[in-house]
Order: C-alpha cells, then structure tokens, then sequence
C-alpha cells in the first residue's frame, strides 16, 4: 500500500504561509484596508481536498489633526483650556503639557517646558481600537538680559531729567589707523568691530559719536579729508558717506548728541553747531571762541564736556543753548 501524503495551505490577501502546515503571518499593511477572505485548504492521503474561509477587517486608521498654540516668552504662565486637537476624545502630551482628561483640551506650562523648541502630540483611539496622533511644535522663548540703574536720588524740585539711557555697558572708538572698537566698561576688553572704518579716504577718525537711542553713529576723517559718515554702532557698517557743508572752520573735531540733537564743535574757533548727520548740513548755536577737539554730553545731565586740542590741558563745559564754554579744570595733561 503507497504512503499516503497530506497538504496544508493557507491564502488570502496579506497572508504569508509559514509552510508548516500550521501557522501563517498575516500583514494588515499589505492587505490593505477593507475585508479580507483569507481560506485555509487541506489535502488528505487521498487526495481528497477541501476548504474553509473567513473574513478578516482592516480597519483604517482615525484622522487626527493638531495644532499647537502660538510661541510664547517662558514667564507667560501656564496657558490653559487648550485644545486644538480633532477627533475629539484624544490625550494631550509632551514637555510642560498636562491633560485635563475630558478628550477635549489641556493647559501648557512654558516654565516647565524650558526654552526651546517642544514638541506637542495629541492621540486618539477610535471605537475600532486603531490609533492614530498628530504633533506640532511650539517655541518657548527666553527672556532678553536687561539692566537699569536708575537716576540718583534728587529733591521734588529737581525738574525734569532727561536724556537718560538704559544701558552704558559699552562705548565705541575709533583710533587714527581706520580700526572701530567696542570697548566694555566693565572689563576694559576692547572688541574691534571693522578694520577698515572710514569714509571714504581710508584715513583715521578725528571725531566719533553715537547715538544709544537709535544706533546711529556720526564719523569725520582726520587729514582734511573733508568725509563724513553714518555707521552702525553695533557693527561698524556704514550707513552713508558725505562731505560736510559746514560753511565754517574746516570739519568736525568733536562729536555727540543728546536727546536725538547732534552737537559739534572744531578746530580755528568754530561755533557750537547742531548737524544733521544725513546731510551734514550745519546749523550754528552760538560761538565758543575756542578750538575744540573733543566733545561729549552726559546723557543723563545734559552737560556738554570739550577739550582744547593741540597739547592745551584744559576741560570746559559747554552751554548747549549758547556755546558759551566755561573753563571746568586744567588737567595738567596733554590731551588732544
């Protein structure tokens, strides 16, 4: 009598048979979605065959849509009552998130997140127990670095302060070879911002001020070269370039400006004059009766310092409504 063989086999849309004649995988992914027969066929030692079926669904996965809130500062506070997420019974996570267990909204707490990018998910189960989740980022943004030191203490009749700026960390400079500087008050570190700070005449710089309100900073060249020009204070780029229309002793020798007036004096006795730094167009307030090679305003008093040049030692305040200079201090100094 022969040996009697018998076959096993499975089939359907997404089945893999094992070859065993018992197990098989099955890839939902593969099969797709929708109802599947998958039928499972046995041949005896007779070869006698038959079959059986039965279907199998594969569920597609729920839409889920999430959109996170807005970015914010890290002291905003907790946000709360948020929401954003559809189908509606989902769960809220991430950094700094807390669910409020209804499906429905959640609050987000940026103290707790930190700064920096989050990434926030909401997952939903449907009815099918397929699940599904959508993300989004949101931002949460350190706070800037602020410093103030307020006015000092004065009497109720002290009138009207003005001109004060916030932040007086840094000054700027320029030297005599064309190099523009930062320099740190705190530390005396000096940063060179642009090595080839001029005009035009790729000279030095007799005169430099700036403004702290607007970033704006006025240069002159030194050497006659009759050219001025607009910089940014923080990088030294230059703005614009010019020749000055004085219409007076020859160019600028010292340069500064209080609240958003700019002042300057020169050399052979010029007057104090106002400028517009665009144009460089010169408007005389009153004569000083000194050559002058350096000036600076207290933007908290509105005091107007200058220098004599040329080796003489001597400091004067200057009136800013007049020019009149009076004499401050010999300094016993050489300061040009």
């Amino acid at each position: 009598m022969a040996e009697q063989l018998q076959a096993v086999s499975i089939t359907g849309a997404g089945v893999t048979d094992d070859g065993n004649g018992m197990t098989y995988a099955f890839d939902p992914a593969a099969a797709g979605v929708g109802v599947h027969t998958l039928t499972y066929t046995f041949t005896d030692g007779n070869g006698c065959t038959n079959a059986a079926s039965d279907d199998v669904e594969v569920f597609a996965l729920p839409t889920v849509n999430y959109t996170a809130l807005a970015d914010l500062c890290i002291d905003a506070g907790v946000q709360a009552g948020l929401g954003g997420g559809t189908a509606t019974g989902g769960v809220y996570s991430g950094t700094g998130v807390t669910d409020d267990g209804n499906g429905t909204t959640y609050s987000f707490d940026p103290a707790a997140a930190g700064v920096g990018v989050h990434t926030l998910t909401y997952t939903f189960t449907d009815g099918n127990g397929c699940t599904n989740a959508a993300s989004d980022d949101v931002e949460v943004f350190a706070l800037p670095t602020v410093t103030y030191t307020a006015p000092a203490d004065l009497c109720i009749d002290a009138g009207v302060q003005a001109g004060y700026v916030a932040d007086t960390s840094t000054l700027f400079g320029a030297d005599n070879q064309g190099n523009y500087f930062s320099i740190n008050i705190t530390t005396g570190v000096a940063t060179v911002l642009n090595e080839g700070f001029s005009g035009g005449c790729a000279s030095g710089v007799t005169a430099l001020g700036y403004d702290p309100l607007s970033g704006i900073g006025f240069g002159e060249e030194t050497n006659g070269c009759g050219s001025g020009f607009m910089f940014d204070i923080a990088t030294g780029n230059l703005l614009g370039v010019g020749s000055p229309n004085t219409g007076m002793p020859p160019y600028f020798q010292g340069v500064s400006v209080y609240n958003g007036v700019w002042y300057t004096v020169g050399v052979a006795g010029a007057p104090l004059s106002t400028f517009n730094p665009t144009t460089q167009v010169l408007t005389e307030v009153g004569p000083t009766g000194l050559g002058l090679s350096a000036l600076a305003i207290d933007p908290n008093t509105g005091i107007a310092y200058a220098t004599t040049g040329q080796g003489v030692t001597e400091i004067y305040t200057i009136d800013l409504s007049t020019g009149t200079p009076t004499l401050l201090a010999d300094t016993g100094l050489g300061i040009g």
